[in-house]
């Protein structure tokens, strides 16, 4: 294990940096807690397929996976901000002790796309199979392509941003171009927003479903009343 460098120890000491390592705890904390909420709510009669059930929970375990390895960087800061006493050597992890931190957060983002493109085939197999599909069905499909969607969306953010700051690797500083990418990361945004997008979509699936039905219960009222009335005019 070496000692950090001059540029390593103001990069990890800085405000920006401690301000980020404060965020990504919530972040964690809310991904956690948001992810055991999601699965009970998964867990109960629902309209969504259990196929679709299935691929929502394996995207849970994959954000939590990453968030569990990412949050090594936040402890770090805390470290050596906090409880580091030692200040002519900060001490940096080697190359192979960061093997299995770098492959838990690959393995969270891949595994994240593949749910993905799991969740688009999915979607595609029961439009296809199932020409006449009923109202819920349709809804319930397309809620799961609005969390595709958000979720395609923050990954997209965070492979354009990270691509254009490393195009300008060489005309930012190195302290400024640090304390900017790590706020450009966006697996953790994409990871805390899995779970409230679930939740929200199944409890707007059972808005909706309640609706309908207040509203098929309504009409089958108004056209009884409008029988009994034509029943009373003929006498």
């Amino acid at each position: 294990m070496s000692c950090a460098t001059e540029v390593q120890v103001q990069i990890y000491t800085s405000p920006v940096q401690l301000i980020y390592a404060c965020i990504q705890t919530v972040l964690f904390l809310v991904t956690v807690v948001g992810s055991l909420s999601a699965i009970v709510e998964l867990s109960k009669k629902s309209t969504i397929p259990d196929s679709t059930r299935v691929l929502l929970v394996g995207s849970l375990f994959f954000a939590n996976s990453h968030e569990f390895a990412y949050f090594s960087s936040p402890l770090k800061v805390f470290q050596m901000n906090f409880f580091h006493s030692n200040t002519s050597c900060y001490p940096m992890a080697s190359t192979l002790e960061c093997i299995p931190t770098t492959t838990v957060l690959a393995m969270g983002i891949s595994g994240n796309m593949f749910i993905q493109s799991a969740l688009s085939v999915d979607r595609c197999r029961f439009d296809v199979q199932q020409r006449y599909l009923t109202s819920e069905t349709l809804k319930t499909t397309q809620t799961i392509c609005y969390l595709s969607i958000a979720q395609f969306l923050a990954m997209l953010l965070y492979t354009g941003g990270v691509l254009l700051m490393r195009k300008n690797q060489k005309n930012i500083p190195t302290l400024i171009y640090v304390n900017v990418i790590v706020w450009v990361y966006a697996p953790p945004y994409a990871c805390v927003s899995l779970a409230p997008l679930i939740i929200f979509s199944l409890w707007n699936l059972k808005r909706q479903r309640q609706i309908r039905i207040q509203s098929i219960t309504v009409q089958k009222e108004t056209q009884e009343d409008h029988i009994r009335k034509l029943q009373l005019s003929w006498g």
